[in-house]
């Protein structure tokens, strides 16, 4: 996909599918203000940018095994 057809935001459901998370802990990241969101109507909407960002920002994981 060229740069033109990429999708700018993804829907709820996409992006809990994509982050491998339940919709509730969406919504909670959400309502923090932790992962950026809007609504169009009564679509919620997250940004791919929001979501590469959120992901960023996830405390590292040192010494597991």
């Amino acid at each position: 996909m060229d740069t033109h057809t990429q999708r700018r935001t993804l829907s709820r459901r996409e992006t809990c599918e994509r982050l491998g998370i339940s919709l509730s802990t969406l919504n909670k990241e959400i309502q923090s203000g932790r992962l950026r969101a809007f609504k169009l109507g009564k679509k919620v909407l997250i940004p791919v940018e929001a979501e590469q960002e959120w992901l960023a920002g996830l405390p590292a994981v040192v010494g597991q095994s």
